[in-house]
């Protein structure tokens, strides 16, 4: 199996670059932290009661949640091809920046993972916040260097995707890729 990550901190085009690869035709794993906010947040909405897990909350507890539904999802995939927005890396990347050693916990499932290469996405020129991405510019940028040195740590095979429209970097990546 093929395992490509597309990675980079917050607002570098990854989801709209999964969504173009989707469109194409290839299986995708969308990312499983927007997925979990969103949820926590609608379920926030239908009860006042319920007080959401996100990262601003419990950074640690909400990115073990991440691990866990990432694991899960990543089991389920029977593809031969398959490209993954953010991949556990990602989850412990997080956690570093956030000053929590918790590697041991990794470990064996990022040597295990198999991820055939990272495709590392450049800051894009501009910067948008929203309901899930509410980091500043200078906080993205730190994830962002946290990220890429947290997968060179487990020594990834990574390409630097440049920042250009996101035509040629979908076909950057696909021409990177796929082994016929």
């Amino acid at each position: 199996m093929q395992k490509f990550v597309i990675t980079g901190g917050p607002c570098t085009g990854k989801t709209t670059i999964i969504k173009e690869i989707e469109k194409i035709g290839l299986p995708v794993m969308h990312e499983v932290a927007t997925e979990v906010i969103n949820n926590e947040l609608n379920r926030a909405k239908k009860n006042p009661n319920h007080k959401p897990l996100l990262p601003q909350t419990d950074l640690k507890d909400f990115q073990l949640k991440i691990l866990e539904k990432q694991l899960r999802k990543e089991r389920k995939i029977k593809a031969n091809v398959v490209f993954y927005d953010r991949s556990i890396v990602d989850t412990l990347a997080y956690l570093i920046h956030g000053k929590y050693n918790l590697n041991h916990l990794f470990d064996h499932h990022i040597k295990s993972a198999g991820y055939t290469k990272i495709f590392f996405l450049e800051q894009l020129p501009f910067y948008l916040t929203d309901e899930v991405r509410k980091e500043s510019p200078e906080c993205a940028k730190a994830i962002h260097d946290c990220i890429l040195q947290t997968y060179k740590s487990y020594k990834f095979d990574i390409i630097t995707v440049p920042a250009m429209d996101i035509e040629k970097r979908v076909e950057f990546i696909l021409r990177n890729s796929i082994k016929k």
